[in-house]
């Protein structure tokens, strides 16, 4: 993948352990003849964890985006993804 700078840091894919992947639901707004429509669509997308304990993701087809996470976000991505890793690096979910 590469590496990105984000808030005066470099973040490296090739340091980095890869968590997850998957697909996200993103909403963008198009303005077509004046008219401002939504629409969404799936995204791909790959979590990924520095070795200092940073959390980021990348968007592969999306011009090679990519964007910081906070800890709340990255978990919540890790619940519906990867959920065995969120246990190892967090405890399990309580019983319903």
């Amino acid at each position: 993948m590469g590496s990105y700078i984000m808030n005066d840091k470099i973040y490296d894919t090739d340091k980095s352990e890869k968590i997850c992947e998957g697909y996200i639901a993103e909403a963008n707004p198009l303005t077509l003849f004046r008219k401002v429509i939504s629409y969404t669509f799936m995204n791909e997308i790959f979590l990924y964890r520095t070795q200092k304990g940073n959390y980021f993701c990348t968007y592969p087809h999306n011009f090679g985006k990519a964007k910081t996470l906070s800890e709340d976000e990255s978990k919540n991505i890790m619940k519906h993804y990867n959920y065995t890793r969120y246990c190892e690096l967090y405890d399990p979910l309580e019983e319903a």
